[in-house]
């Protein structure tokens, strides 16, 4: 398995790779790594919002091969603005980007939407079918809100049936948990998942606005402030192994 490209999704939209995306591209930098950043394909707005925040936090970021301003499922906005999602530039624009790091950094790779969203319909090929073919690891982001239990087990389920290594799942509070399932969420996938439950993002109001307005404390970086000491070494510890060596900080 090669470590040096992950893959984020989600067991929706708007559950927050983008957030996590950010907070890890931040991490690697801090470790001495080089982060690259990669959407392969972005949809809704005037412009890739998500490439353009992310850009803040990564070494390298790298544009949207296709960007559609429909906020739709990818292969949808490319039919209804007249486009075709080329799958074969999607992997060989990966495999670009690793041989120019030649091993000396990490790219981010994060999908638009779902594990199963269509990118083609006829046939159906999915973001599963990807990262099936090109053997990339997965972190999936849940959101708590009620259905997230079912959503992110069948996430993983979709995943561990493909045969693709899942790093880990990590807990997105996007608001204050008031409902009981808001509140009960994260105690029920602890128990269901043991070692696959890697922790949370805490909820904090404004977070891309609090993000975009902090620079990166050297000693401390963002990526552990908000997702605490022991999870930034969980989630750390999968690429010091993949690079050979071991973290600079406890």
């Amino acid at each position: 398995m090669i470590k040096n490209k992950i893959f984020i999704t989600g067991i929706g939209t708007g559950v927050g790779k983008t957030i996590f995306s950010a907070l890890l591209l931040e991490g690697l930098s801090a470790e001495g790594m080089v982060s690259v950043y990669f959407k392969p394909v972005e949809t809704g707005g005037n412009h890739p919002q998500d490439y353009l925040f992310c850009s803040k936090f990564a070494d390298i970021s790298v544009k949207p091969l296709y960007h559609f301003r429909t906020p739709a499922s990818p292969h949808i906005s490319a039919k209804l603005e007249g486009g075709r999602i080329d799958l074969e530039k999607i992997k060989r624009k990966i495999s670009e980007i690793e041989k120019e790091l030649s091993g000396n950094g990490v790219i981010v790779i994060e999908g638009a939407g779902g594990i199963l969203v269509p990118l083609k319909d006829k046939p159906l090929y999915t973001w599963a079918d990807l990262i099936s073919e090109i053997r990339i690891p997965v972190v999936v982001v849940s959101a708590s809100y009620l259905g997230a239990i079912n959503h992110t087990l069948c996430t993983i389920e979709v995943l561990e049936k493909r045969m693709i290594k899942i790093i880990g799942i990590i807990l997105n509070f996007p608001h204050k948990p008031e409902s009981v399932a808001e509140k009960t969420n994260e105690y029920t996938l602890k128990k269901i998942l043991g070692g696959l439950y890697l922790g949370k993002i805490p909820y904090i109001k404004g977070i891309k606005k609090y993000l975009q307005n902090i620079k990166t404390i050297k000693k401390h970086s963002q990526m552990e402030k908000i997702l605490g000491k022991q999870l930034r070494r969980k989630i750390l510890k999968f690429f010091w192994e993949s690079q050979g060596s071991s973290p600079t900080r406890g």
